[in-house]
């Protein structure tokens, strides 16, 4: 018996420190005319890290983002998990500080900005879970049903403003709460944001986007995609819960089908 305990737990510790071999790193600005600072912190799923964002004069401030860690034969660089783009690299670039030839990282935003990141130090576990809060937060991702339900309520309002129109909700929440995501449509606001958007591109797309006059809220069937079809005046969304960086991947979404 004694043995068997100990077996088990070799095991357990095994596992925990295959988990714990990806610590979260800090990087601070290098020669940047303000003061920015990551933390990259890895996600559940292997090869995925959010990465937070802070002091870049940027809409990613304060803000946590989903990645997909590629490698190369430079180093290796973070995709947007569910978009083409690369904002974070670490490819063997170096730099001469005090003397000293130093590795550094680059962040490249849609400002067209490049920013020289150094590694200050290993994040503690607060950091680690702000990151997170910080990105569920930006999923949308609610707990109440009574919140997604009014975080609709006003999105929709929002929309109807934004884009000088009347669109209808529909949704089926008993079908969301049979299949165990009864608070999924709180990220339904994600979408509606995403239309009001493309409705200010010009007026061409402001006059197909006030063609719908109702959106349709299904849940999908993977629960790490989204799909949308316009039929008529009804836009159908089938949603997931875990489509990652939703405020980017909607657009993008709903963009192609206009």
């Amino acid at each position: 018996m004694i043995f068997r305990k100990l077996y088990v737990l070799l095991i357990v510790l095994c596992a925990f420190s295959i988990n714990a071999t990806e610590s979260s790193k800090v990087f601070r600005s290098y020669e940047a005319q303000y003061d920015a600072t990551t933390i990259i912190s890895p996600a559940e799923k292997e090869g995925f890290f959010y990465i937070y964002f802070n002091g870049f004069e940027h809409h990613y401030d304060g803000n946590a983002l989903l990645f997909q860690r590629v490698r190369n034969n430079s180093g290796y660089f973070y995709k947007l998990s569910g978009m083409p783009n690369v904002i974070f690299r670490s490819e063997n670039n170096r730099a001469m500080i005090n003397g000293t030839s130093t590795p550094y990282s680059e962040v490249y935003l849609d400002n067209e900005t490049i920013t020289r990141m150094l590694f200050s130090n290993k994040a503690d576990i607060t950091e680690e879970r702000k990151v997170k809060k910080k990105y569920l937060e930006r999923q949308l991702t609610m707990v109440s049903k009574v919140a997604a339900k009014n975080a609709i309520k006003a999105a929709t309002k929002s929309f109807n403003e934004t884009c000088n129109t009347r669109v209808a909700i529909d949704i089926n929440w008993s079908k969301f709460v049979k299949g165990g995501f009864k608070t999924t449509p709180s990220k339904t606001p994600a979408y509606l944001d995403a239309l009001a958007k493309i409705c200010t591109i010009d007026a061409d797309y402001a006059k197909a986007v006030k063609t719908v006059k109702t959106i349709k809220v299904v849940l999908s069937q993977d629960t790490d995609k989204h799909h949308a079809k316009l039929s008529g005046d009804t836009l159908t969304l089938a949603i997931g819960d875990r489509v990652p960086n939703i405020p980017e991947t909607s657009y993008q979404l709903l963009y192609n089908i206009f």
